[in-house]
């Protein structure tokens, strides 16, 4: 990713929810790359500083599908508010009736919860509760780039292609 810049020394590591590490040579080579190639670097990530050695909470990402939401109130904002009991919404809904499949709707929220979510919430309208069930999908969401390395990892140097999930249950391939 970085190579195409000049930067192939600098490993990148997901760490977790939203953030990356980069691992350099020394900690001068880190913080000339934090003030003189903030061009390259903010063009990707939207801030970069040097850790040293302060807690970092534990934060992922978790695809979430929601079935049993009343007709009525089906939308992109009703299905994102209930994402938004479980942490963050970071990518929304994206429902619509145009789609063939509208007895549920995924969205990715950012989390602070280990577990795996699969939870009945209720929503209560017009003086009647409704169960809803929010399961997350189950594979993990993880950056490109980390799918991208463990193919060439394993080997598979003639194959770059990578599976990405999305939201609304289709599949990108590259």
């Amino acid at each position: 990713m970085l190579g195409s810049v000049g930067l192939e020394d600098i490993k990148i590591s997901y760490i977790g929810g939203l953030q990356m590490m980069f691992i350099f040579k020394s900690t001068l080579e880190a913080r000339n790359f934090q003030t003189q190639r903030e061009s390259v670097w903010k063009k990707y990530f939207h801030s970069l500083s040097i850790w040293d050695g302060e807690d970092i909470p534990y934060q992922r990402i978790a695809g979430l599908k929601i079935k049993g939401v009343p007709f009525i109130l089906r939308d992109t904002c009703t299905f994102d508010r209930i994402g938004e009991v479980f942490g963050r919404t970071i990518m929304s809904s994206e429902f619509t009736w145009d789609d063939d499949d509208n007895s549920h709707a995924c969205c990715y929220v950012l989390t602070n919860l280990g577990n795996r979510i699969e939870e009945e919430i209720v929503i209560n309208w017009r003086n009647t509760s409704y169960p809803v069930w929010v399961n997350e999908e189950m594979n993990s969401w993880s950056p490109l780039f980390v799918e991208y390395n463990q193919t060439k990892e394993a080997g598979d140097e003639t194959n770059n292609r990578y599976y990405n999930p999305e939201p609304n249950g289709s599949e990108t391939v590259t």
